[in-house]
């Protein structure tokens, strides 16, 4: 969302970042039974598991599963990248021909593809859905680069070792490409995975993608230089904005309808690890790393899907997305709101796949820069 401007979707951040900060230390709402723990994010590292980690028989040696009770869904996976353990869902391919990845927005988790990842679990579609460092249940990481372009850089080496497990399960197969699906924040992030890596997608999927905007300098500039701006930020949300009756109000407005006390638990479950509004606040703070997102250069087909009451990514912004991806398909969804795959999943799920051919289509048709 754009917080640069005063405007109702600037209050609704303002209002989120409060929100957040209220996950701080309060020991009646701390809750953490996966053991999420809090990390510094590394320039360079080696992809590994988890050593407390175990792989059953069904998955590839290099990939190892935690058991049961320490895995927050039965698809759960972990791996260490860059000195951090991202949390993520992996759904190997049971016949189908494509291969997606999930990646949430901000202050959200894999909880909120929830109904996307069982309509693509029943047409046997591959899935890796990604709890982005420090959201969902990968660590909280309160040191580190955290721009779209270093999270860009986690999600490609969670890939990484996902095909290289492939291969070494069927060395004959070839590695085929990724459609990557982005729902706000995580618009920023698949854009910066095509700059970097556009010869491996297939085509890209913006769901309310917010590419500009979020977090300003100047807001950046006061959470780092202010004296205490940060402890009054989690005292003031930890004391009268950090409970059901907040996330329900929070929800009410991004779904543009009432949400249901399953997804208001989904989303405040995370919020219970210790040292989630210490790290959401780091993650702000070191937002930006100097490297710009060039849309216009991304030359890769892209489906936009936007509700056209959305008040946190307005859809103007997707029509501005739209002229800036010169191949790109915009749909507008009537009377939805942010986040159109959580509230109307059956159209976006019929958009899903009445667009593939057309796209792949499209990705096969060489067009000049």
């Amino acid at each position: 969302m754009d917080c640069c401007r005063l405007s109702r979707s600037g209050l609704l951040f303002a209002a989120l970042l409060l929100l957040l900060s209220g996950a701080c230390a309060s020991s009646h709402k701390i809750h953490n039974p996966y053991e999420v723990r809090t990390s510094a994010l590394d320039t360079t590292a080696t992809a590994r598991t988890s050593s407390d980690d175990r792989s059953p028989q069904s998955a590839p040696s290099t990939i190892k599963r935690p058991e049961r009770g320490m895995a927050p869904y039965e698809n759960s996976y972990y791996l260490v990248i860059d000195g951090a353990r991202i949390h993520f869902r992996w759904i190997p391919s049971e016949g189908g021909d494509r291969s997606y990845v999930l990646i949430h927005g901000f202050a959200a988790s894999t909880f909120s593809y929830r109904h996307t990842i069982d309509h693509l679990k029943r047409q046997g579609q591959e899935i890796v859905a990604i709890d982005l460092p420090g959201y969902g249940f990968s660590d909280r990481i309160v040191e580190g680069n955290q721009s779209a372009f270093r999270r860009a850089e986690v999600v490609w080496k969670v890939l990484d070792v996902l095909e290289s497990a492939k291969r070494e399960r069927n060395r004959t197969q070839e590695t085929g490409r990724w459609i990557l699906v982005g729902h706000s924040m995580g618009g920023s992030v698949i854009s910066a995975m095509a700059q970097l890596q556009p010869d491996r997608i297939e085509y890209l999927v913006y769901l309310a993608g917010s590419v500009r905007g979020g977090p300003g300098g100047l807001t950046r500039f006061a959470l780092t230089w202010v004296p205490g701006l940060q402890s009054f930020i989690a005292w003031y949300a930890e004391s009268y904005m950090f409970d059901e009756e907040s996330f329900q109000t929070l929800l009410k407005s991004a779904y543009a309808e009432q949400p249901s006390d399953e997804a208001v638990q989904g989303y405040l479950q995370p919020f219970q690890v210790p040292d989630t509004a210490r790290s959401i606040l780091s993650s702000i703070e070191n937002s930006d790393d100097g490297r710009e997102l060039s849309i216009r250069k991304i030359n890769l087909p892209s489906l936009l899907i936007w509700g056209q009451k959305d008040e946190w990514v307005p859809l103007e912004r997707g029509y501005e997305l739209h002229r800036d991806l010169h191949r790109s398909l915009l749909i507008v969804l009537p009377e939805a709101g942010h986040c159109p795959m959580e509230t109307r999943p059956h159209e976006v799920h019929a958009l899903l796949d009445g667009y593939h051919s057309i796209l792949v289509q499209m990705r096969n048709t060489n067009r000049p820069d």
